[in-house]
């Protein structure tokens, strides 16, 4: 039980970290390719198309919203 709610606390750390650091786009493209609040973990081609965005600029994307989070307080 402890670490249920562990979880749900870091979960919502991280969703604040996401509001306040990532735009938009780069929020669901984090969300698709971890499974946010999905059932199934999105590969890039799928987030692509989803989103209706260029399939190569996915990886890069996704690469600035980890590092803005590492990077944020």
């Amino acid at each position: 039980m402890e670490e249920k709610i562990y979880i749900q606390q870091l979960r919502e750390e991280l969703e604040d970290a996401m509001l306040d650091n990532n735009t938009l786009k780069e929020r669901e493209i984090l969300q698709l390719c971890y499974g946010w609040d999905y059932q199934k973990i999105f590969t890039y081609k799928e987030v692509a198309e989803i989103l209706s965005i260029n399939f190569n600029s996915i990886p890069q994307i996704e690469f600035n919203a980890l590092r803005k989070l590492r990077n944020s307080a």
